[in-house]
């Protein structure tokens, strides 16, 4: 909702007015509606910074209209008013009509630029959801493909019998890596020959050892995590879903994003704020992130958001750590999803060096093939599971990691063939 700030009147010139609103389409509506259709914009800026009484996020739009005494009483008229506007301002040789003219001329080509970006940031959107999605069917494919080699592979091996061979390909059929799955099999004690007797046994040595983390604990001092991980993983939605879980076991709970580096990079997080009536801090250095702290020292829990990166775009890796690491973070939590390929563990392994992160957050497990990730992740980064997300809603689709959770999953087969489970 776009706000009207202030309002002045600058003499025998223009009604100029300042406002307020979250996107340049809801601003130059208001700016329209407001001064109608002859309105000039005299300048944009985006509010970033946290002062008081100024809600950071905002657009702050300065638009004006000629005032009554400098428009012509009628087309063509002889009236005083039209022999003023006819009068050359000094030193242009243009008259104030013209003025008028060309400034609502290059606010007109301004609206039409800012619609145009507008416009593009959309077809992006677009863009990379089906490449999200096209990349989702070739890592399905890779996978069935990596199952079909590791089966044939297992096969023409010596010293494994039928019924562990049988384990191991279900395992990778789900998503582990072959080299990992063979090294569960052969490490689970086990007696039987057959398939059942042999899960048992995998079963009960992967409950011994999967490196899974509690929930986040609030102690007698305030907890402060950070998430970090690629754009569109579900960061953000994650950290409502924890948040509204917290608030319902009464924990104070605050709010910091770093996240100003996309267009709208703030608005999905102040609405999941002002639902839960969460305080929401938007900082943009360390030293912002260390005052945003600072100002919610009453609260159990602040949970910090940042902007999307990759593990191949070294130079944002290190303005994002660098908004985390000097600040006073207890956790970082690196946040993937279910359908995160072993190659790219790797990435995240190399940019990470040791130690790696603290906790592993999986999503998007209702949309994934199979489980693996939940083994190869914790495995490769020497990180604990904290949570699992298997859908969009706020909070229901959180869970607490639990070895059993994830021991089902991991057995549970292949997505593709009609099996697995939430």
């Amino acid at each position: 909702m776009a706000v009207v700030d202030k309002e002045c009147a600058m003499p025998e010139a223009a009604l100029v007015k300042t406002f307020r609103a979250r996107s340049i389409n809801e601003a130059l509506s208001t700016v329209k509606r407001e001064l109608g259709a002859e309105a000039v914009i005299l300048s944009t800026r985006k509010l970033r910074r946290v002062w008081p009484g100024r809600e950071p996020g905002l657009l702050e739009v300065r638009a004006a209209v000629p005032a009554p005494g400098r428009r012509s009483p009628g087309e063509g008229g002889d009236g005083p008013g039209a022999r003023n506007s006819r009068q050359p301002t000094a030193g242009t040789g243009l008259d104030v009509r013209s003025l008028n003219n060309l400034q609502t001329a290059i606010s007109r080509m301004y609206q039409q630029v800012c619609q145009s970006r507008i416009e593009k940031v959309a077809e992006q959107d677009a863009l990379d959801k089906f490449v999200q999605g096209f990349r989702r069917e070739v890592e399905r494919a890779t996978a069935t493909l990596r199952s079909l080699v590791a089966e044939a592979h297992l096969l023409r091996s010596t010293g494994l019998p039928p019924a562990q061979v049988e384990v191991i390909r279900q395992l990778v059929d789900g998503g582990v890596e072959p080299g990992h799955a063979e090294a569960i099999v052969r490490s689970s004690p086990q007696d039987g020959e057959d398939v059942a007797q042999v899960r048992q046994a995998v079963a009960r040595f992967l409950l011994r050892h999967l490196p899974v983390a509690e929930s986040l604990q609030v102690a007698r001092r305030r907890r402060v995590a950070a998430f970090i991980g690629p754009a569109g993983v579900g960061k953000t939605t994650t950290i409502a879903k924890i948040a509204a879980a917290c608030l319902i076991t009464g924990k104070r709970v605050g709010l910091v994003t770093t996240d100003t580096y996309r267009v709208g990079g703030t608005e999905q997080i102040r609405a999941y704020a002002d639902c839960m009536r969460l305080p929401l801090e938007v900082a943009e250095s360390p030293a912002q992130v260390r005052r945003a702290l600072e100002r919610m020292g009453e609260r159990h829990l602040v949970l910090i958001d940042t902007a999307g990166v990759g593990p191949r775009q070294s130079r944002r890796w290190q303005a994002v750590t660098a908004l985390v690491s000097r600040a006073w973070v207890d956790e970082i939590h690196l946040v993937l999803g279910a359908q995160t390929s072993f190659r790219e563990l790797e990435a995240w392994r190399h940019l990470f060096g040791q130690p790696g992160p603290d906790r592993l957050v999986c999503t998007k497990l209702d949309d994934a093939a199979g489980y693996g990730m939940l083994f190869n992740g914790p495995v490769m980064l020497r990180a604990r599971l904290s949570y699992l997300c298997t859908g969009q809603r706020v909070p229901e689709d959180l869970e607490v990691a639990t070895p059993e959770r994830v021991v089902r999953l991991l057995l549970s087969g292949n997505r593709r063939n009609g099996q697995g489970g939430r």
